[in-house]
């Protein structure tokens, strides 16, 4: 019984560690794709919010954190392209 505990805490630590990679790899290739297309604002938006709906569906419970921390980091990029963005 406890065996099986640990198999399930283990199998659940690695499920997490390979989210939280794809999603370290994910941004980042977002934060290039910014950096090196040229978007005007609606496209911009479009982008991210595909961005957004994708991460979402892998950490379904984390909109909050997607906000403080992916979306002002996206947005902050097209603010240095020229492209304004409500941070909120």
């Amino acid at each position: 019984m406890m065996f099986e505990s640990c198999d399930n805490y283990e199998n659940a630590l690695r499920e997490e560690q390979r989210r939280i990679r794809w999603l370290r790899i994910f941004t980042d290739n977002v934060c290039r794709s910014l950096l090196q297309k040229t978007m005007n604002e609606p496209e911009s938006l479009e982008y991210l919010s595909r961005v957004k709906t994708l991460i979402l569906e892998k950490f379904p419970d984390k909109e909050e954190q997607y906000r403080m921390i992916y979306e002002r980091r996206f947005k902050r990029i097209l603010l240095r392209k020229g492209i304004a963005l409500s941070l909120y």
